[in-house]
């Protein structure tokens, strides 16, 4: 995908269903920028919502460079998408509703792509906000969904870095996308139950054709925790799409084999051993052991759709 005629640098691109008041949030924090001499545009997607989501972006059309548009089916890949389809910048910035971007946000990632033209994926951190009342032990660093659930990305010195980026602070050159679309059956989408990792396959395919991806430290964003995303029932729900996502995203992987599929089910097994000896053990141990119960059989389940089974 080439920039469209009449492009521009920047092409900030952000998928939303049903979270109008996150969403103001988030526009509100894009409208204090600092953006002042950079050519850009912004891509809302409104992925089927039912609430106040068209007039929160009514109400933003004459404050930013706003291109409101609709994908009613759900699936935020899909969203993703579609504005793929529309977006005009040489340079694609993904984030999420949920998010409140630094001033010079925006301004940092346009200047390292200047300074890094070998590279086509850049990063920045995320610190999560979370709610009064989060366990010390899950809003810890070191807890084991940090990153996975709430985005963490810690903040280093610029450069080059083996790390992939998360979806919420992600920028990538456009001429990536030449034939190349983010898959569909990855990503949030309507219910509970989905397989998680929605930019991550395209990272990775990314990755293994030798893309080079830069850490930008001044390009940050807050992620806004919810209540409930702190929950443990939550987060092992997470877990379980983790594994979902990973069955999609290592296709390879995925038992061929009556062998193949006894090895998962030893590891399932094995998981569902552990956690019943951890029951002495204080939360944050018990945890981790039943994140990869839940895991394994998130894994399982996506593989025997994926095998038909």
């Amino acid at each position: 995908m080439r920039s469209m005629p009449g492009g521009c640098e920047v092409s900030v691109l952000v998928a939303t269903r049903d979270r109008a008041a996150s969403l103001a949030s988030t526009l509100e924090s894009l409208a204090a920028a600092r953006t002042a001499g950079l050519d850009w545009e912004l891509l809302v997607v409104d992925n089927g919502s039912s609430d106040e989501t068209p007039a929160v972006l009514a109400r933003f059309a004459d404050r930013l460079p706003l291109v409101a548009l609709v994908e009613p089916r759900a699936g935020k890949n899909r969203a993703l998408n579609r504005a793929l389809e529309r977006a005009r910048g040489r340079l694609l910035v993904f984030t999420d509703d949920d998010v409140a971007v630094a001033p010079g946000w925006l301004a940092a990632f346009a200047a390292a792509a200047e300074r890094w033209p070998s590279a086509g994926g850049f990063g920045g951190p995320i610190e999560p906000a979370f709610p009064p009342g989060t366990p010390a032990w899950i809003a810890a660093p070191d807890f084991v969904l940090a990153s996975e659930a709430f985005g963490r990305q810690p903040q280093r010195e610029e450069g080059p870095t083996d790390a992939l980026p998360f979806g919420a602070n992600l920028a990538l050159r456009a001429a990536l996308f030449e034939g190349l679309r983010f898959d569909e059956a990855v990503g949030p989408a309507a219910g509970a139950s989905y397989a998680q990792g929605s930019e991550w396959a395209l990272l990775t395919g990314l990755r293994a054709r030798g893309v080079a991806f830069v850490h930008v430290p001044d390009a940050a964003v807050v992620h806004r925790i919810l209540p409930h995303q702190v929950e443990v029932d939550w987060l092992l729900g997470r877990a379980e799409r983790i594994g979902r996502g990973s069955a999609r995203i290592k296709r390879k992987h995925v038992p061929k084999s009556p062998l193949g599929w006894l090895g998962l089910y030893a590891r399932l097994f094995a998981a569902h051993l552990r956690a019943r000896r951890a029951r002495s053990l204080a939360e944050p141990a018990r945890f981790r052991i039943a994140h990869r119960v839940r895991y394994w059989q998130g894994y399982i389940d996506e593989a025997r759709r994926m095998r038909g089974g």
